[in-house]
C-alpha cells in the first residue's frame, strides 16, 4: 500500500520522479513513489550547491533484531565521491540531509541490505535546485547469486556470530566491487540461502529462477517498473542446492533451463557461469566438480558466448570469516579483483 505523503512537505519539495535520478538496479513506480528492494539497488541525484534532503520510508518490519541491531534497512550514501557512510532507516519517515560545496553536488544512495528486509520507498527530495541526470548510458551487469553476492555478514569479524542486518553490505561483496571497478550499473538478483532449483534447507521455492524477472523480490513486475537491460550476465549459484547433498539430474536440468532462458532473452550478451568460492569436494558430495561439469555441459550445448569462471577456493587462514562462516571483507576484496579481471575483456569486446 502506498502511504499518504506528508501533508506539509518541505519547501521546494519534489516528489519522487524517475526523471530526477539515475536509477541503479530494478525499481517499481506507483504514482509519486519509487520503491527499490534488491540489494545494491538505489540511485544517484544531482543538486545545486548547498543542501538536499532525501525522504525515505522503510518497509522493513522494524523492532529489535534477535542477534543485534534492528530489523531495518540500511543505506550506504556518499556525496561528491567522498567516503561511503551507513544510514539506518527508522520506522516511518527518515529524512537524510546531504551537503555539497560544489556548484553541482552528487549524492549516491545504495541499499546495503537484501530483499527479505523489505523495500525502501523514496518519497522525494527537497533542494534549492535539482538537476537531471547527465544522460550517459552506463553498461549494466545482471548478477544472479546467493548470500555471498549479498555481502552476508561481511561487516562482522566473528564466524560464530549469526546474521544481523547491520552486518550485511552487498556493496562490499565481490559482485558490488566488480561492478564499481568496471563502472557498471548493477542489477543484483540475489538472496541468501537460495539456489538454482532449491534452497539451503532443500526448499523448492527458494530458487532464483523463480524470481529472476521480478522488479521487487516479493511482487510480480508491473507495467511501470524499471530495470536496465544487461550488457553482461553472471550467475553464481549452486552452493545452496548441494547443502543437503547432491541434488542429482534435476539440478542439471534446472541450471540448463535457466541458462537457456537467459541466452534467449539476451541474445549476443556474454553469459558467465561461475563455480563459487565456497564450493568444495568432500567424500559425501563433489559439489565443486559437479557444478563445474554441469557448466561445461551447458557451454557445449548453448554456444560460444557462454563462459565459465571458477572463483578461487576459499582460504580461511588468509582471509578469515565474516558472520556465520561467510566470506570476510578481505575475501571479498580478493574475489572481487579476480572477477573484475575476468569480466573486463568481455566488456571491451562489445
Amino acid at each position: 500500500m502506498i502511504p499518504i505523503l506528508p501533508s506539509a512537505p518541505l519547501p521546494d519539495f519534489r516528489h519522487a520522479d524517475p526523471r530526477l535520478i539515475e536509477m541503479r538496479g530494478p525499481w517499481q513506480w506507483e504514482g509519486p513513489v519509487g520503491r527499490f528492494q534488491w540489494p545494491s539497488s538505489g540511485f544517484s541525484l544531482r543538486f545545486g550547491r548547498g543542501s538536499a534532503v532525501l525522504t525515505f520510508r522503510d518497509e522493513a518490519p522494524g523492532g529489535a533484531h534477535p542477534i543485534r541491531g534492528a530489523n531495518q534497512n540500511h543505506l550506504w550514501i556518499r556525496v561528491d565521491e567522498g567516503p561511503w557512510r551507513t544510514h539506518p532507516l527508522a520506522a516511518g519517515l527518515t529524512e537524510i540531509r546531504v551537503s555539497s560545496r560544489r556548484t553541482v553536488g552528487l549524492v549516491e544512495v545504495r541499499k546495503r541490505t537484501e530483499s527479505f528486509m523489505g523495500a525502501v520507498q523514496w518519497l522525494g527530495v527537497s533542494a534549492r535546485r535539482v538537476l537531471p541526470p547527465l544522460g550517459r548510458r552506463r553498461l549494466t551487469l545482471d548478477f544472479y547469486g546467493d548470500s555471498d553476492a549479498c555481502g552476508y555478514g561481511v561487516d562482522d569479524r566473528r564466524k560464530e556470530d549469526r546474521f544481523a542486518p547491520i552486518s550485511q553490505n552487498s556493496e562490499l561483496s565481490f559482485a558490488g566491487r566488480a561492478a564499481d571497478a568496471l563502472g557498471l550499473n548493477l542489477n543484483l538478483i540475489a538472496a541468501s540461502g537460495w539456489g538454482v532449483m532449491r534452497g539451503f534447507g532443500g526448499e523448492p521455492d527458494s530458487a532464483i529462477p523463480r524470481v529472476a524477472d521480478r522488479t521487487l523480490w516479493d511482487r510480480l513486475a508491473g507495467p511501470k517498473d524499471r530495470r536496465t537491460r544487461p550488457d553482461l550476465v553472471v550467475v553464481m549459484l549452486g552452493d545452496n542446492d548441494f547443502n543437503q547433498g547432491d541434488p542429482g539430474p534435476e539440478f542439471d536440468a534446472a541450471y540448463l533451463a535457466f541458462a537457456r532462458r537467459l541466452v534467449e532473452r539476451h541474445p549476443g550478451t556474454p553469459l558467465v557461469l561461475c563455480v563459487g568460492t565456497s564450493m568444495t569436494d568432500t567424500p559425501e558430495k563433489q559439489a565443486r566438480t559437479r557444478v563445474g561439469a554441469v557448466i561445461d555441459s551447458i557451454r557445449a550445448e548453448l554456444g560460444l558466448n557462454l563462459h565459465r569462471f571458477d572463483f578461487p577456493p576459499y582460504q580461511p587462514d588468509a582471509w578469515g570469516f565474516g558472520a556465520d562462516w561467510h566470506t570476510s571483507e578481505a575475501g571479498h576484496e580478493v574475489l572481487g579483483r579476480a572477477l573484475t579481471d575476468f569480466l573486463r575483456p568481455l566488456l571491451t569486446r562489445r
